[in-house]
Order: C-alpha cells, then sequence, then structure tokens
C-alpha cells in the first residue's frame, strides 16, 4: 500500500508539473520586426533639424530683395519699350531714310536714354519728310520714354542737324504737335501702355 501510495503522490506530482507545459504549448511566438534603418523609420513628429535649417530673412534683406525685383522689372519694361521704338522706326522711315541712318537714329534714342550730354549721330533722310513729320517723330518717341518737350526738341534737332538749321529749340519744342499736312502723324500711346498705333505710312 506504501508502495502504491508512493506511485499515486509521485503521478499526482508529476501531472501538476505537466500542466504548465500543456498550458503554454497553444502559445504563439511574438516575433519581433527588424528594425529599419534610421533614415527609413517612420516618425511621427518632424524632425527638429526642419526647424532648426529655416533662416528667416531680416527686414533689410526684404526690402533690398523688393528693390531688386523692382529695378528688374524697370530694366525689363525699358527694353520692351526700346524694342518697340526700333519697330516703329523700321516701319515707318524706310521709305524716307537709309537703313543705316534708321539705325543711327536708334542708336541715338538708346543713347540719351542714359545721358542728355552724349553727343547724337546726324542723320538725313530723302527730303519728302516735313520738319513736322520729325517733330511728330519726336513727340511719338519721346512719349513713350517720358521725355520732357525739350529733350524731344534738343532729340530732334541734333539727329537731324540738316532739316533743322534754320529751327531753334524754343520753337521746335512748341510746335512738337502743330497739326497740319504730314506723313508721320501724331501717336498718342493708351493709358499705361507704350505701343505704338500708327505702323503704315
Amino acid at each position: 500500500m506504501i508502495g502504491i501510495a508512493k506511485i499515486i503522490i509521485v503521478s499526482f506530482q508529476l501531472g501538476q508539473l505537466s500542466i504548465p507545459s500543456a498550458r503554454c504549448s497553444g502559445r504563439q511566438e511574438v516575433k519581433l520586426l527588424p528594425s529599419l534603418p534610421i533614415d527609413e523609420q517612420p516618425c511621427s513628429e518632424p524632425h527638429k533639424d526642419n526647424f532648426t535649417s529655416i533662416r528667416i530673412p531680416s527686414t533689410n534683406e526684404r526690402m533690398q530683395h523688393i528693390r531688386d525685383r523692382h529695378l528688374q522689372e524697370q530694366i525689363a519694361l525699358r527694353q520692351q519699350i526700346l524694342n518697340s521704338i526700333h519697330d516703329y522706326l523700321f516701319h515707318i522711315l524706310p521709305p524716307y531714310m537709309k537703313d543705316e541712318d534708321i539705325e543711327s537714329l536708334f542708336q541715338n534714342v538708346n543713347l540719351w536714354q542714359y545721358s542728355q550730354e552724349t553727343p547724337l549721330s546726324p542723320t538725313i533722310t530723302n527730303g519728302k519728310l516735313s520738319t513736322l513729320d520729325l517733330r511728330h517723330l519726336a513727340w511719338n518717341v519721346g512719349e513713350r520714354l517720358k521725355w520732357a518737350g525739350e529733350k524731344r526738341a534738343l532729340f530732334i534737332k541734333q539727329s537731324f542737324p540738316n532739316e533743322f538749321r534754320d529751327s531753334d529749340i524754343s520753337s521746335i519744342r512748341r510746335n512738337l504737335r502743330q497739326q497740319g499736312d504730314c506723313i508721320i502723324k501724331i501717336d498718342v500711346p493708351d493709358k499705361h501702355d507704350y505701343e505704338f498705333h500708327q505702323f503704315e505710312v
């Protein structure tokens, strides 16, 4: 009996010992995903360097940027106006002037947009344009460049010294927009525009 009791006790103890293993038999092993490299790991927050790397321009820098942009816009506009004047001269003057004289006249325009002290190259016509036509020409070109009346008069007298040899500056200035029988008519630009309307004569 004692031997049987020992066997029962030992069996009971073995059964208790075997219970945990039976309970653990249904557990699934949890496998951790391999860690991503640092540059591939998802991040729920922005990297701090994104903030520290941004430098806010100072007020002086912003103002200088505005000035530079305005200057660039003015330079571009001035070039567009000069291109328009160039096209206008080469559309309206070929029947009355040689190409080299028209080009010299345009270069005179280009020179005087920077300095009125620059000497201008004299040009000539074939005699079919009157001084009224040339005064209108000076007004039309000068209006696009915002030249004062006296500057327009000086320009046309120096560019066409033969045609205006008997005219003084004040007389030319007063009669820039004089009406009369003419080939080149006064061409008033539209508001805030510089394009010419008269390209055919």
